[in-house]
Parts: C-alpha cells; sequence; structure tokens
C-alpha cells in the first residue's frame, strides 16, 4: 500500500514538475516570438534592410556609407545597428567631415533609417541631387546653410518642419521642394532683407499639402514666391502640375 501511495505521489510530482517546465518554456517562447516581432518590424513605407543588423546595407553611396561606419559604428563590428542608429540627431557632411569626401556625396539613401536625426548639413556637397527627409520627423528646422551650393533636383521636407534658415538652397537652381508641413515654416528674413535668403529663386517649384496651398501663398516669406507654390499627391515625389487638385493627405 505505502509503495502504491509513494508511486502515485512520485508520478503527481512529476506531472506538476513537467507542467511547470512546460508553462516556462511556453512564456520563453512567446517572449522570443515578440522580441523577434519588434526586430522585424520596419518603419512604414520604408523598404527592409537587405542585412537587417546593419542599417548602412541599404545605401547606394560609398561616401555616404564611409561616413557613417566612421561616425555611428559605436561598437567597431563593421555594422551601424538600429540602436546606433536611433542614437543619432546629427549629419554633418559639410563642416567636419573631409571636403574632397563631402564634395563627392550624391545620395543619402538610407537616412531614413535615423529616425531621430535632428540636424542635417550637407554645405558644399557638390554632386548631390536628391535628398528626401520625409521620414525624419524629428528635424524640425533646416540649418542655415544646410545645402548651400548643392545641385539638388529634389529636396523632401517632412512635416515636421517649422523653419528653414538662412542661404540654405543658394546655388540649388531649378530645384522641386516637396513640404509636408501643413503650417508653412517660417522663412530667414529680418528687416532690410528679403525671403531669397533663404535661397529660394523664381526657378525652383514648390509643392505642398493642398489643403495648405493657400496658407502659403499667403504666408510671410511665401507669398513672394506664390505664383510658384502648387499641390502635391501622397507623401511620395510625384509628378504634379501646379493647381491641379491632387491631395497630400
Amino acid at each position: 500500500m505505502m509503495n502504491r501511495r509513494l508511486g502515485a505521489g512520485t508520478t503527481n510530482l512529476n506531472f506538476i514538475t513537467m507542467k511547470k517546465l512546460f508553462l516556462c518554456l511556453s512564456m520563453l517562447g512567446m517572449l522570443l516570438t515578440g522580441c523577434s516581432k519588434d526586430d522585424d518590424n520596419e518603419t512604414p513605407g520604408v523598404p527592409p534592410l537587405p542585412d537587417p543588423n546593419d542599417v548602412c546595407s541599404c545605401m547606394d553611396d560609398v561616401v555616404f556609407m564611409q561616413y557613417c561606419y566612421e561616425n555611428f559604428d559605436v561598437n567597431k563590428d563593421g555594422k551601424v545597428s538600429k540602436t546606433e542608429a536611433n542614437a543619432v540627431t546629427k549629419i554633418d557632411l559639410g563642416y567636419t567631415y573631409n571636403y574632397q569626401d563631402a564634395y563627392d556625396v550624391k545620395t543619402l539613401t538610407g537616412i531614413c533609417y535615423f529616425p531621430n536625426l535632428e540636424i542635417i548639413n550637407c554645405k558644399n556637397c557638390e554632386r548631390l541631387t536628391t535628398v528626401d527627409l520625409r521620414h525624419n520627423l524629428k528635424i524640425t528646422g533646416i540649418q542655415d546653410q544646410a545645402f548651400y551650393d548643392c545641385p539638388l533636383d529634389s529636396i523632401v521636407l517632412p512635416s515636421s518642419i517649422r523653419w528653414i534658415g538662412w542661404s540654405v538652397f543658394w546655388g540649388a537652381g531649378f530645384l522641386k521642394v516637396y513640404c509636408a508641413a501643413l503650417t508653412p515654416p517660417s522663412l530667414w528674413y529680418t528687416d532690410g532683407f528679403t525671403p531669397s535668403y533663404s535661397g529660394f529663386d523664381k526657378y525652383m517649384k514648390f509643392y505642398v499639402p493642398h489643403k495648405s496651398v493657400e496658407a502659403y501663398k499667403a504666408a510671410d516669406g511665401w507669398k513672394e514666391y506664390a505664383g510658384y507654390v502648387g499641390s502635391a499627391a501622397g507623401n511620395s515625389i510625384c509628378q504634379c502640375v501646379e493647381w491641379r487638385d491632387e491631395r497630400w493627405d
């Protein structure tokens, strides 16, 4: 009788132990699954990285890639992880980087993977033709001369933009500016100066959210260029005709 009771007790103990082990393993699996899902999440509208552990793996400009590795690869493992990229608040290709290297920068593909970027400077990047900052929503202003002497064809400014500094687009020429901000950003100018000191000129075209076209045309500084302001559709660079009833929702 005693042996039967011991056997039954041992069986119950083993069952309880296995049940606890199963619960522990299940919880661990859920945690690991949750972590992998978080790691795999990408910013909406941004293509996935060829190497999910290296934000530079999507870059198509060797000079920009080299700059990022030199400045943001904190643990020196030859990659810039998303954690390292999240810590970046400033990209300065204009003042602190080697002049010849800055001159050779042609694209900033991959800049979308720096979500906390606040300051960008590309002064004298004389081969840079396109810039897309739509995903860099911590940028609230464009610094003085940030794109000075850059032969830009187009630039997309994020919806977070609030001001544009002095002589930002000087030398850009036939530039298309896509600005996602619903409220017109303030332009740098004071008494005795004109909004042209933001680097705007008559050859530029400005595309803004459809619902904000009239606000831009009436805003200080922007109203000087009212004839060059039109509406843009979607959140992407698109072929737009001025005054078309196209939406940027």
